[in-house]
């Protein structure tokens, strides 16, 4: 009985202690604060409960009998709440464990739901230690829980720690695989870079491998051609050899068996001889002398002879040919004047002529071969030039000898030309009454005065007669044929003389006031009017009047003043005041 009361007293005191842990224990539904501290009984309060739980025995063995009953029912309903509160507090356990792993909760939640782990452990250890009289199955339970919540903590960590692993082992395949991809790309990069290296590599050694079959072709073409060209160039040397041999032969017959005969039997004077003959000897020792030293070359003839040696030496010599291209016309008038007034000169030059040396020639072409032998120089050197490589040292000697010769022909003609004019000149002013000129006080014939162009008209302000207008370089000369202009021996008076420059305008005439072919000249302080035979002699005379004024205006010298200029001569009968 005493054994059974004090039973009943230590499940009572169980139960009292039961029940101020469960007060003390957070119910379900409340949340622990992570900053809340669980406060555990000191050891003075462990005394005093004891104190109490011995004053409660000593009391629980009195009335043991009376409570036995009692105890057995408290004792099933401890059992119940004992369960219950298993229950409730693995269900509390379990759900906050569910609640830490679907919520993920950061790191400080964790320690502090951790922390209150260890409390409730510590609370358990305690429990046990206070309640080392519980039944061995409550704590078994709570063994049973506390491993399982620790082992679930440790899954919890290691799931942690294998999603940390998964993720960095996810990253580091996302690095390695970006990292591969990189690089890939880089060596195709690369591949490619060497590839348009290589390639352009490729296309240099081409295009130089191109540029050199190119050059040696045209290096083999040049040859070909240059090659082609000496041949051409030997050809055209060779032809100014042999036609200079025939023209120094020539020449040699004509001082040999024509001028020194004719001197020696005098069958005519020595100025007739060299009205006829000019300087033809001087010509032919110019020539010879060309010709020895131009055989020396061909003599030696190779791919470099220099032929301009030849010219630039004999240039002086080529200037004589001035001299007797301008005679030439007189000597062929002298030939035929000679011939029919001499009769032993006629009979001479038969005889001469007929021999078969002189190959059917006659003293007229024997005479134009000089005349003829400038042009025919020029021709040979632009052949030689053109059939002479440009990088032959005799290119450029050549092109300088073809200009000496070009400027001494052009030197000739000007100088005959010159000489047709003042012969021209001559011819008008023999036409020229003299009384008339004397009236003018006029002298056509001046050094610098060219003539340029003549023009019958038809004076209108003088009763529509016949007259003549002689343009020169510096005047325009208005003149009146003495007879009909249809016959021979045509003689002129001078009416008018009118410096180009004092002309201020030249028009034709309207329709309503004259003939179309009518052209009125404007001076000073008059004006007067010419008919021309039709409009395109109308249109020939003002172009070259208004050309020959703008070049004389253009040669006026500007030193000159106006008063140093002659002035239009005037005469008080003549056509019109200024006349």
């Amino acid at each position: 009985m005493g054994n059974k009361n004090q039973n009943q007293n230590q499940n009572q005191n169980q139960n009292q202690n039961q029940n101020q842990n469960e007060k003390k224990l957070p119910q379900k539904s409340q949340s622990v604060e992570p900053n809340e501290r669980i406060h555990f009984p000191t050891s003075n309060q462990k005394l005093q409960s004891k104190s109490k739980s011995v004053q409660t025995k000593k009391k629980s063995i009195i009335n043991e009998n009376d409570h036995y009953k009692w105890h057995l029912e408290m004792q099933k309903k401890y059992e119940q709440e004992q369960e219950q509160e298993l229950e409730i507090q693995q269900e509390s356990v379990a759900i906050s464990i569910q609640e830490m792993i679907r919520m993920k909760v950061s790191r400080r939640n964790f320690l502090n739901s951790f922390s209150y782990l260890l409390n409730f452990q510590s609370k358990i250890k305690a429990l046990n230690q206070r309640n080392s009289f519980k039944f061995n199955s409550q704590n078994v339970l709570v063994i049973q829980s506390y491993f399982r919540m620790k082992n679930e903590f440790k899954n919890f960590q290691n799931e942690k720690r294998i999603m940390n692993t998964i993720e960095n082992k996810i990253k580091m395949k996302r690095e390695t695989d970006e990292f591969k991809t990189t690089l890939k790309n880089i060596k195709v990069i690369q591949t490619q870079i060497k590839m348009k290296n290589a390639e352009n590599h490729f296309k240099k050694k081409q295009n130089s491998a191109l540029v050199f079959q190119s050059f040696t072709r045209n290096h083999f073409i040049n040859q070909i051609y240059n090659f082609k060209k000496l041949k051409h160039r030997t050809s055209v040397a060779k032809e100014l050899l042999e036609t200079e041999e025939t023209y120094v032969r020539f020449l040699k017959l004509l001082v040999v068996d024509i001028i020194q005969p004719l001197e020696n039997l005098k069958i005519l004077s020595q100025t007739e001889i060299r009205g006829i003959f000019s300087c033809a000897k001087e010509i032919l020792f110019a020539n010879t002398m060309f010709l020895e030293k131009f055989r020396k070359i061909i003599s030696n003839w190779n791919a470099d002879s220099l032929i301009s040696s030849c010219f630039d030496t004999n240039v002086n010599i080529f200037k004589m040919y001035s001299l007797f291209i301008n005679n030439f016309e007189q000597s062929r008038a002298l030939v035929l004047q000679s011939m029919k007034k001499n009769s032993k000169f006629s009979a001479f030059l038969n005889n001469k002529l007929d021999d078969p040396k002189f190959e059917n020639q006659n003293l007229e072409s024997m005479l134009i071969m000089p005349v003829q032998r400038l042009p025919r120089y020029i021709l040979l050197l632009e052949q030689l030039i053109k059939y002479t490589p440009i990088e032959h040292p005799d290119y450029i000697l050549l092109q300088n000898s073809l200009r000496l010769v070009k400027s001494t022909t052009d030197d000739v003609h000007e100088k005959k030309k010159k000489q047709e004019k003042s012969s021209e000149l001559k011819e008008i002013d023999n036409t020229l009454t003299i009384k008339s000129k004397q009236d003018f006080k006029f002298q056509l014939l001046k050094p610098a005065r060219i003539f340029v162009a003549k023009f019958p008209v038809i004076f209108l302000q003088k009763g529509a007669k016949q007259y003549v207008l002689f343009i020169f370089n510096d005047i325009l000369l208005v003149v009146k044929p003495t007879k009909n202009l249809k016959k021979k021996n045509v003689q002129y008076k001078v009416c008018g003389i009118v410096y180009l420059l004092d002309i201020l305008n030249v028009s034709k005439m309207n329709e309503d006031y004259g003939n179309r072919t009518d052209l009125m000249f404007s001076l000073k302080d008059t004006h007067f009017v010419f008919r021309f035979e039709d409009q395109n002699q109308l249109q020939e005379f003002i172009k070259c009047l208004e050309d020959t004024k703008k070049i004389e205006s253009e040669s006026l010298s500007a030193k000159t003043k106006e008063g140093d200029r002659e002035k239009t001569i005037l005469k008080k009968n003549g056509i019109h005041t200024y006349f």
